[in-house]
């Protein structure tokens, strides 16, 4: 090994940089105020993640992250052991929760998720583009130089043109298919919707083919290293109690498509998923 010239040039090490910090008082100060900013922002976060259990009926008494970025909180309620966890909709999540053959198991979920990322896009999009053809045709009218009071806003005039409200309410219509309860995804008459709309021969392919698109959904795993059908997949939906046939770790997930060769790591689908559920898991003995 050659030996470094005295006058080449290396990366600093840690000890350059904290001995940096106590020779100049303002750079020590800003890291220090820093860090400072970060702990009041944990603290904050955690309690707020307290209130939000408490909120919800738990009296949380452990409080995990895992290094998967996920969390849940554990508590005993009436003997019961209770967890309140977070399910992202981007693939199968192991709670890391064993489930023992023959207990019961009932679940409570809140939150919303949409599983059609480019229509969020569309959306927007397009409300963006009727907002700014109204902007074009009433100048005066929706002139933020005037005073609020004798502003108008863009949507006073979506009635106006016929072309225009006809833009306005498909856009309406397609509100609900963008975002899905527990239960899953709704259509305009709130029936569920289970067939894929662009490709029906896709319906097939998700993980509960019967069930509607989005809807919460969990499997009881023995070992991730074993194969896993659909047989093993369960409905959840905004609540639901149910026995365990297996002994095993429990796995959360929306219904989406899969691979059928791949059917627990498979993310084709799920990638492009957003949002999040917020999920009550009640363990009896």
């Amino acid at each position: 090994m050659t030996a470094p010239k005295p006058d080449e040039k290396h990366g600093k090490t840690f000890a350059d940089f904290f001995d940096g910090l106590l020779n100049q008082p303002k750079k020590l100060f800003r890291f220090s105020g820093m860090l400072l900013w970060v702990g009041i922002i944990i603290v904050a976060m955690y309690f707020l993640l307290l209130w939000l259990t408490k909120a919800s009926g738990l009296n949380p008494t452990e409080l995990q992250f895992s290094a998967l970025g996920s969390l849940h909180f554990e508590s005993t309620v009436n003997g019961k052991r209770q967890i309140l966890l977070v399910v992202q909709p981007q693939g199968w999540q192991d709670t890391q929760l064993l489930v023992k053959a023959g207990q019961r198991l009932s679940f409570e979920a809140v939150g919303r998720v949409s599983i059609d990322l480019q229509g969020l896009v569309s959306a927007a999009k397009e409300m963006n583009d009727l907002e700014t053809d109204e902007v074009k045709r009433h100048p005066n009218e929706i002139d933020k130089s005037r005073p609020p009071a004798y502003q108008k806003a863009p949507e006073d005039f979506f009635n106006e043109d016929p072309e225009t409200r006809a833009r306005y309410e498909k856009l309406k219509s397609n509100f609900s298919l963008l975002w899905a309860y527990p239960e899953g995804l709704k259509d305009q008459g709130n029936r569920d919707v289970v067939d894929d709309k662009d490709y029906p021969g896709r319906t097939k392919n998700k993980a509960m083919p019967d069930k509607p698109y989005g809807a919460l959904i969990g499997a009881i795993i023995p070992s991730p290293n074993e194969p896993v059908n659909k047989k093993d997949f369960f409905f959840i939906g905004k609540s639901e109690s149910m026995y365990s046939n297996t002994t095993g770790r429990l796995w959360l997930n929306i219904n989406d498509v899969i691979d059928p060769n791949d059917p627990v790591k498979s993310k084709l689908y799920y990638f492009d998923n957003v949002g999040f559920f917020w999920v009550k898991i009640t363990f009896e003995d």
